[in-house]
């Protein structure tokens, strides 16, 4: 669903509005539930965005958006070793 407002208001020439949604995706994912819903349900919030190049804004697509994505990638990363360490999601957040 998110992936399909998104799109709308690009195509509605609402770029800097789907780029705060984005930005607010990425901030969702890096949170304690954000990535435990990817851990425990296998749901990956980033697949809610389009495509980076999909926005048209050239800072976005070739800076942020890549940035973005580390950044979650890197912080599953240190999650997962944290799992690893301490067994689990059991009385995690």
């Amino acid at each position: 669903m998110c992936h399909g407002y998104l799109l709308y208001l690009i195509a509605g020439g609402k770029a800097d509005e789907a780029i705060k949604m984005a930005n607010r995706v990425f901030d969702l994912a890096l949170t304690d539930t954000g990535k435990r819903t990817f851990f425990d349900q296998g749901i990956d919030l980033l697949d809610a965005l389009p495509p980076s190049d999909t926005f048209g804004v050239d800072a976005f697509e070739r800076e942020n958006h890549p940035r973005q994505v580390q950044r979650v990638r890197s912080q599953r990363e240190q999650f997962a070793r944290f799992l690893n360490r301490f067994g689990g999601l059991d009385g995690v957040g």
